[in-house]
């Protein structure tokens, strides 16, 4: 199985131009009051894993992408004890049942599942590797915002520097379904040489779900999960519909 979106044809861009870390102070405290195994799923090249390692100690990093994780590997070099790499779907997961007392699906990736089948299937098997009362925090996208930047227009994301007096330029220009609810983020890559020459261009389409409140709280509670909370951004403030960039689900897994 794959995912809606394949990254390896960017992976070794994609540090270049993704440098978020508005969300890593915050999961570097949570990570820190849990004293089992942590688990980083859909972890890309280890943005957030990198962060992590350093108060967990017992890491786990998972991703569907080869190539993606050939580069968290170089990210994660020297990190003792080395974390653990899994290529794997998030949707069939080759761990341990019961082993994990936290897992993490940060960045909005969950929704990088389209389908509500999808996206049930993976909240299945993150339960099932979770010991009882453990915790999965699953960070969204709050759809009402969201909406407000896929307007069809092309805008410049940035520029970015490469090695050898090279440039990166990223183009993206969203625009969503309303009848599915799937957006769609048309992301351009172009490469110039030192003389401002274009080297290379590439264009992926970045396909992800808007998930509304309600139905995410539906299908972690028949998953097996309570919902123990929920905020609205990475400061600690709650959730309020019109106003939250972000849902920030921690979840507990029930008997």
């Amino acid at each position: 199985m794959r995912s809606a979106n394949d990254y390896d044809s960017v992976a070794q861009l994609y540090d270049v131009y993704v440098r978020a870390d508005f969300d890593l102070d915050f999961f570097r405290r949570r990570v820190s009051q849990y004293a089992g195994p942590v688990l980083d799923l859909m972890a890309g090249t280890g943005r957030v894993s990198s962060t992590i390692q350093r108060a967990s100690g017992r890491l786990t990093c998972v991703d569907i992408s080869l190539e993606m994780l050939r580069v968290l590997r170089r990210n994660l070099a020297g990190l003792v004890p080395a974390p653990l790499v899994v290529c794997a779907d998030i949707r069939s997961l080759p761990l341990a049942a019961d082993r994990y007392e936290l897992a993490l699906i940060p960045f909005n990736s969950l929704a990088e599942l389209i389908t509500t089948e999808d996206q049930r299937e993976a909240l299945n098997e993150v339960r099932q590797v979770l010991r009882v009362g453990g915790h999965l925090i699953c960070t969204l996208h709050n759809p009402a915002l969201r909406l407000q930047s896929l307007d069809e227009r092309t805008k410049l994301l940035g520029t970015y520097e490469l090695p050898e007096d090279r440039q990166l330029e990223v183009w993206i220009r969203g625009s969503v379904d309303r009848v599915t609810d799937v957006a769609c983020s048309v992301q351009t890559y172009r490469i110039y040489g030192s003389r401002g020459e274009l080297e290379a261009e590439q264009t992926q389409e970045i396909r992800f779900a808007l998930i509304a409140r309600e139905s995410f709280e539906g299908l972690a509670v028949d998953a097996g999960f309570r919902v123990v909370e929920l905020l609205g951004d990475y400061d600690g403030s709650s959730f309020t519909p019109d106003v939250s960039p972000y849902m920030i689900w921690t979840l507990e897994k029930v008997e």
